[in-house]
């Protein structure tokens, strides 16, 4: 079923309850009014037929004569009302419904006074209510009729549901059609404010679905429906971008695969068919097989090590960690390395609070850092460690960071990484410098080292300027992560 449709039948049931509403509160409010009204008419009926039927020159005895009586009746049906002729003691003379005379309106009825007689009721043999009023001649008229006779009106009491029918019925279903007439046009323009939206995210989706990513919607129509089509949007990028990444990562670990593979290939059929002929040459060639298969197990063994960590399968220790001692060993480590490469490996290492986490973890974290910024730095060049504590107002201090952070920073004096490649960096086999892939570089530190960081709640971030050099910065939490 459709969204006009649901509308329109929505709208419907509404319109119907409240005209189910509207018209149960007239019955009971209204049906009080319902005998005052039909007293005015009975009223304003004998107004105008008194002085017909005192016109009628009825004769002071108990039985009126036959001509008396056709007249009698014949106003009666003219006026649409009841008429009956009692008298003084309300002993009905005469009654244009035929009943039998000699019957007490006044005893069987329940009646009060009235500015120009009496009003009141009565219930007949059969259930019936009805209304009278009864009116003497005018004085001028007949002066003894007037003080023998009570002519009075009457008129039958609709049922609830009679009233209803006749008085209200028809305004209802007049108001219940223009609601209907107003409900399909509210139907029809909601469902082009709201439905057609829906439809195009509907569409992209089904376009999606059958394989083709590239799909953005418009954004438009009612706030719900625009923040649907935003998020839609978000979520079309994201699948594109990942779809885009997951054959980018089949290509990169084809292509790193397929170098070291073509050379254990090629090295091993030299020994086979007896190319590599000496012991030199086996040698050689038996070194660099092992070389390529040592690669090969270093990817497989990082690339499992990523997918553990993304997937939370690799299980991180939490305990205090000194991370002052933790960063001077993982300096320490590198200084021999920077004085053959005539780096100046610096640090500025304040007394920082424990950080919880996995210890091996954080020094994998800053060992990738230090050793992708020795092989930036050309000879003469330096690399600094910096860390300091930021507090709870920090400029720096990130919101999942706790009341308080340690940020690290790993600078180096080299060549800088380019605008376009930063955003990248720390994507899995992204290299800035194509050539470190013929030194054995993968491309996966600092996917793993980011990893690690947002596992233990902290963050890290690239910043660089070609020709000056590049800064890494972690920030950890204090405390739990």
């Amino acid at each position: 079923m459709s969204l006009r449709v649901r509308l329109l039948i929505s709208y419907l049931a509404i319109i119907a309850v409240f005209m189910c509403i509207i018209g149960l509160v007239l019955l009971l409010l209204v049906s009080g009014v319902l005998r005052n009204v039909l007293y005015r008419q009975l009223d304003a009926v004998a107004d105008t037929s008194l002085p017909l039927i005192v016109r009628a020159q009825l004769l002071a005895s108990d039985t009126p004569p036959e001509q008396f009586r056709q007249s009698f009746e014949r106003i009666a049906d003219s006026r649409d009302v009841r008429l009956l002729l009692a008298n003084d003691e309300g002993i009905v003379l005469l009654d244009s419904a035929m009943r039998p005379p000699r019957w007490n309106i006044l005893q069987e009825g329940t009646y009060q006074p009235a500015p120009t007689g009496l009003r009141g009721s009565w219930t007949d043999d059969r259930g019936q209510t009805w209304l009278f009023v009864a009116r003497r001649p005018l004085p001028r008229q007949d002066e003894t009729l007037r003080r023998r006779a009570w002519f009075i009106f009457a008129t039958r009491e609709p049922s609830r549901r009679e009233w209803f029918r006749q008085y209200l019925a028809r305004p209802l279903l007049l108001a219940s059609g223009m609601g209907l007439l107003l409900a399909a046009l509210l139907a029809w323009l909601i469902s082009r404010t709201v439905a057609r939206p829906l439809q195009r995210v509907a569409d992209a989706a089904h376009a999606i679905a059958r394989g083709d990513y590239e799909q953005m919607v418009p954004v438009s129509g009612p706030t719900e429906v625009r923040h649907l089509a935003q998020d839609f949007n978000r979520m079309a990028q994201q699948v594109q971008a990942g779809r885009d990444a997951q054959r980018d990562f089949v290509a990169n670990v084809s292509h790193e695969l397929k170098t070291p593979l073509t050379s254990i290939q090629g090295y091993s059929q030299a020994i086979l068919d007896g190319t590599a002929a000496d012991p030199e040459s086996v040698q050689r060639a038996a070194g660099i097989i092992h070389a390529e298969a040592e690669r090969m197990g270093r990817l497989v063994t990082e690339l499992l090590d990523l997918a553990r960590i993304e997937s939370g399968q690799a299980v991180m220790r939490q305990e205090k960690v000194d991370l002052s001692y933790l960063l001077e060993n993982v300096i320490q480590r590198f200084r021999l390395r920077a004085k053959q490469a005539g780096v100046t490996l610096a640090s500025q290492l304040p007394d920082l609070p424990a950080v919880i986490g996995d210890g091996d973890r954080l020094a994998q974290v800053f060992t990738n850092l230090l050793d992708n910024a020795l092989k930036h730095t050309p000879e003469g060049g330096k690399v600094t460690v910096t860390a300091r504590l930021l507090t709870p107002s920090g400029a720096q201090r990130p919101k999942k960071a706790g009341p308080q952070a340690v940020e690290v920073a790993v600078s180096d004096s080299g060549q800088g990484i380019p605008p376009q490649d930063l955003a990248r960096v720390f994507e899995r086999f992204y290299q800035v410098d194509k050539s470190r892939k013929q030194s054995g570089s993968i491309g996966l530190g600092l996917a793993i080292t980011r990893e690690i960081v947002e596992a233990h709640g902290g963050s890290i971030k690239a910043e660089s300027i070609v020709g000056l050099g590049t800064r890494f910065t972690v920030i950890l939490p204090v405390g739990t992560p």
